[in-house]
């Protein structure tokens, strides 16, 4: 795992960030689990950071012949992230212009979207935007996972994205909590209408 990076990152963009330690190996197991994907589906991982998440979607996408697009709007991140999956696909971009870098990539919609961007900790206007670009970028019907920390949850603006949620998927389930991991995290889930 690239502690050094992220510390580094950290230091450097403390705000962008918003993680005291890269995720852990048991939540990033936990965000890909039982992941209904067959072969060519594309899985799309918003906020790759360091790469804990990345390293378990590659595994599941040379088992299964999955499609992936890494979205991550730190270029060291993106440069690291391409030395360590030269195989997997990776944009520098915010993650709010999905829909057009799938097209401009002439991708297909994804059959699933894992996200480690900090949206209970983003303003209203900028979680409707990146959570509206992710379902306009799924197939009906399809996988959104989000994880935030679970400490979080009474703030102010996770509820208010976990209303969003609601609103948006006509649904919003809690798919685990993760003890470990630093802090304790939840697994949030929502699917794209049609």
């Amino acid at each position: 795992m690239s502690y050094a990076l992220f510390w580094k990152r950290l230091l450097v963009r403390p705000g962008q960030l918003h993680a005291i330690a890269p995720s852990s190996r048991a939540l990033a197991r936990a965000i890909t689990a039982g992941l209904d994907l067959t072969s060519e589906e594309l899985v799309v991982e918003l906020g790759c950071g360091t790469g804990p998440f990345t390293r378990e979607l590659e595994a599941l996408c040379s088992s299964r012949g999955l499609r992936y697009l890494g979205v991550e709007l730190d270029p060291e991140l993106v440069r690291h992230l391409r030395q360590q999956h030269p195989r997997l696909a990776f944009c520098c971009a915010d993650a709010a212009d999905l829909p057009q870098i799938l097209r401009l990539r002439e991708l297909p919609p994804a059959g699933a979207v894992i996200s480690g961007l900090p949206l209970a900790a983003m303003d209203a206007s900028t979680q409707e935007r990146l959570l509206d670009a992710v379902l306009a970028s799924l197939r009906p019907g399809e996988t959104f996972r989000h994880f935030t920390y679970a400490h979080y949850q009474v703030a102010t603006s996770a509820r208010r994205f976990r209303r969003l949620l609601v609103d948006r998927c006509g649904t919003c389930s809690v798919r685990a909590l993760v003890l470990r991991n630093l802090p304790p995290a939840l697994i949030l889930e929502g699917r794209a209408t049609g």
